[in-house]
């Protein structure tokens, strides 16, 4: 499935004309004609002299209708698609094999995925709300500070090494989000350093 970009007014115009020719013009999404239309229609196909002036018109509501109908069934294929899309992404990010935290410019913790959770091995709805510098031990608060400011400047951060509270060693990258109104950070667990 793909989304259908923006089309203009002579595609759908030609489609609906397409539809109506031969007769397989969607069912209609419930639009209607108001009784003001269908009485002007009346009045011009009674008189003689704009009779024909009256079929152009019905044509054009016709066609405007099924144009309408065809856009309605294309948006609600969109609609379906995008919610298919953000499923699926929101099923990579909760089931990443790296933590992911969304942090606000004040380095609280927005939203985690599930293997964050795991690492800091508190429950998801325990991480939010939480300042990340209060999950890592006191040594490792000035290189998260350092990273955070980094990442809010919009520079690539190199991995930084951090503890959590329980000394096992982490591994940090962060970066700015897209909207530039968040901080993204990939945690994930490193090896002990050798000779420890």
């Amino acid at each position: 499935m793909t989304i259908t970009k923006r089309k203009g007014p002579d595609y759908w115009r030609a489609n609906a004309e397409e539809r109506l020719r031969s007769g397989t013009a969607p069912p209609s999404a419930g639009w209607s004609v108001g009784p003001e239309a269908l009485s002007l229609l009346y009045r011009l196909a009674s008189n003689h002299d704009t009779s024909t002036d009256a079929l152009k018109l019905l044509h054009e509501l016709q066609t405007h209708q099924v144009e309408l109908d065809l856009q309605q069934e294309q948006l609600l294929e969109n609609e379906q698609e995008l919610a298919l899309r953000l499923a699926h992404f929101e099923s990579l990010y909760d089931h990443a094999p790296a933590g992911y935290l969304m942090l606000g410019q004040d380095g609280r913790i927005l939203r985690c995925n599930r293997t964050a959770s795991a690492i800091f091995r508190l429950d998801a709805d325990q991480l939010e709300d939480h300042m990340l510098t209060s999950l890592l031990s006191p040594e490792s608060r000035p290189a998260i500070q350092a990273a955070l400011k980094n990442a809010e400047t919009g520079e690539v951060t190199k991995p930084v090494q951090v503890q959590s509270l329980d000394s096992r060693p982490l591994g940090l990258l962060s970066g700015l989000a897209p909207g530039k109104d968040a901080v993204l950070v990939l945690v994930f667990p490193e090896s002990s350093p050798r000779g420890s």
